[in-house]
């Protein structure tokens, strides 16, 4: 059997969707007998589909679900929530099977699910305000500060962008209207990356890893639509620098060390090679040997000499990255036969 979440999700919204209306949509968690769950406080999720259309797939039938209209997340407080969203103008008129689907969890109480069915899509709203500007683009990335057109950035950067229109941002990713990123003149679409923020759908944003790129200036462009199908373009040009490594997590195990052990670590850069040199804690080297370059998780397999003495030893690591570019880390070793 499917594990269907304990509670329901109820929800009241209207039976017709107009393009550029704004929907108020109303629910309740309910237990098995019908009762709201008036302790229930926690995170509704809502995706608002256009219509379904009937396909056939080896003369067999079935209904092929429309595109996401709108998703989000509202607080759900005492077991009620309310949620607005705007419908986009990129629906399928004359359409009677949209749907609605609302998830529900919380951090002490069981999950719950709903879904409406049967929506009507059709026409224009006459109560439709005026919108002729595109959405707002901000683009940043991960431990950026305050990052402006040609700053440097890490050598695989995280893209953060924020978007925001007062008519909501378009994520039917209908033909055009994607969400889209151009990075070096390779396109690609964000559109399903996108989240509001809880409580809005006015303003939201993304996260994306970029793809490893070489040393240098590259171009990237973000293109965002609002559900007025008014578009903005925005570019910047960011540089890559090489990067020193940083070693993270420098651990060594089993401990005490009997007859092998392992050195292990991260780095957010690719390595040439690795250093590893022991220690007594006089200073005096008593043993040392390298290992292979790569880039995130490291593990270096230390045999102690059979003539080292039982004590605590130091052990240091360097990480080498280019001509002249290196971090080291260092962590004590006991060993004990």
């Amino acid at each position: 059997y499917l594990a269907r979440p304990v509670y329901e999700v109820e929800v009241e919204v209207a039976d017709t969707l107009q393009a550029l209306e704004e929907v108020r949509l109303t629910g309740e968690v309910v237990d098995g007998e019908g009762s709201v769950v008036s302790i229930y406080n926690g995170t509704v999720e809502i995706e608002v589909f256009d219509s379904s259309t009937p396909g056939r797939l080896d003369e067999l039938p079935y209904e092929q679900l429309g595109g996401t209209l709108f998703r989000g997340r509202v607080p759900v407080n005492a077991g009620h929530f309310v949620a607005r969203f705007l419908v986009p103008k990129d629906i399928t008129y004359r359409a009677v099977s949209g749907s609605i689907s609302a998830y529900a969890w919380s951090g002490v109480g069981p999950a719950a699910f709903g879904r409406v069915e049967g929506l009507v899509l059709t026409g224009t709203t006459e109560r439709a305000n005026p919108d002729d500007a595109g959405p707002q683009v901000h683009i940043g990335f991960r431990g950026v500060a305050d990052f402006e057109s040609g700053d440097v950035v890490r050598s695989l950067p995280v893209l953060l962008v924020s978007l925001s229109d007062s008519s909501g941002i378009n994520v039917t990713g209908s033909i055009g209207h994607d969400i889209e990123l151009t990075l070096d003149g390779q396109t690609s679409s964000l559109t399903r990356l996108y989240q509001p923020e809880e409580g809005t759908y006015q303003s939201g944003g993304l996260e994306y890893q970029l793809p490893e790129l070489e040393t240098g200036e590259h171009e990237l462009s973000l293109r965002a639509w609002d559900n007025y199908n008014n578009t903005t373009r925005e570019t910047v040009r960011f540089r890559i620098e090489p990067s020193r490594p940083e070693i993270a997590d420098l651990r060594i195990y089993p401990h005490p060390v009997v007859d092998e052990a392992h050195l292990t670590f991260e780095t957010h850069v690719r390595l040439d090679r690795i250093r590893v040199q022991i220690f007594s804690l006089s200073g005096r080297l008593v043993d040392s040997f390298e290992g292979d370059g790569a880039r995130g998780f490291h593990q270096l397999a230390w045999r102690p000499p059979l003539d080292l003495a039982n004590g605590t030893y130091l052990c240091h690591v360097t990480a080498i990255a280019g001509a002249g570019s290196g971090a080291t880390a260092t962590v004590p070793a006991v060993v004990m036969r």
